[in-house]
């Protein structure tokens, strides 16, 4: 599948925006697929998150996607999960 624009959430450099806020702008600008990706919260913390990114990507049809943890996309309901090289076999 080709998506013409993917966008992956990063409130340290957001200048202020919460992943949420940065998901809701990227899809009113077409955004197709929304990566959560965040390397200092912990798991409740990402799960919250996590749950109010798909709440919002389900409502557009946008695909959603969990950087790094498996368990927490799993948790979610998110569509899928992105492993960086330091997770790949």
């Amino acid at each position: 599948m080709k998506y013409d624009l993917y966008v992956i959430t990063d409130e340290a450099i957001a200048g202020g925006l919460t992943h949420a806020e940065i998901a809701q702008r990227a899809i009113l600008g077409g955004a197709d697929v929304i990566q959560l990706r965040d390397k200092t919260c912990g798991c409740r913390e990402l799960y919250r998150i996590g749950r109010a990114l798909r709440t919002i990507t389900m409502k557009t049809g946008t695909v959603f996607i969990v950087n790094d943890r498996l368990d927490v996309a799993l948790a979610c309901g998110a569509d899928g999960v992105h492993l960086g090289q330091e997770h790949s076999c």
